[in-house]
């Protein structure tokens, strides 16, 4: 009786064991957490459902694919995408909107969404609209492609001084002015900039 009750006691310690990381190793379902920063500026929805946010926890079965849609607000970017803490490429996703993958689902997930306000920026060509742009506070707009390069661009500043920004010329021609880079500029509010032709 003894070594029987020795021979269960020993089974039982095995299973109590074994079992944890039989079944751990087993699991059928996982878990994604899905949170948004600032959800003034926008929210994460089923994709083509943008009745249903995607907020909190969600089981996801074992191998499949979580989809998810990152839509801005007007007025909006998306600013970072970070799964499980880390940055997602900027070139994976747009920054007006996105509908993105989590494939082959084999552990828990975290997906955390930030946004960014956004300056609106008019480019005029002899006083009529030639684009229309959203870019985020403090982003960057680049003017180097080929639809902007038969014109130079330039603002006026606060003190009304034309300030040109195409091949990185500042008002006075020296040089490039205060956050330039040659055909780029640093976004700081919504602003019209002109193009003269060539």
């Amino acid at each position: 009786m003894k070594k029987v009750i020795k021979s269960l006691s020993i089974i039982c310690l095995a299973l109590v064991l074994v079992c944890p990381v039989f079944f751990v190793g087993c699991a059928r379902h996982y878990t994604i957490n899905v949170s948004v920063v600032n959800t003034e500026g926008g929210n994460v929805y089923k994709p083509n459902q943008e009745a249903q946010i995607l907020e909190g926890d969600f089981p996801v079965e074992k191998g499949s694919t979580f989809k998810y849609s990152v839509v801005p607000n007007e007025g909006y970017v998306i600013a970072e995408i970070l799964i499980d803490g880390k940055p997602l490429p900027k070139e994976e996703y747009s920054e007006t909107g996105a509908t993105l993958n989590i494939d082959n689902v084999k552990s828990n997930h975290t997906i955390k969404v930030t946004f960014d306000g956004t300056q609106t920026i008019v480019l005029k060509v002899n006083n009529e609209e030639f684009e229309t742009l959203q870019i985020k506070k403090n982003g960057i707009l680049d003017l180097s492609g080929d639809k902007y390069s038969g014109y130079y661009w330039y603002y006026y500043n606060d003190n009304n001084d034309r300030v040109y920004i195409h091949n990185g010329q500042s008002e006075v021609g020296l040089g490039l002015a205060q956050g330039h880079t040659a055909n780029k500029i640093l976004i700081k509010k919504s602003m019209t900039i002109f193009g003269e032709a060539k």
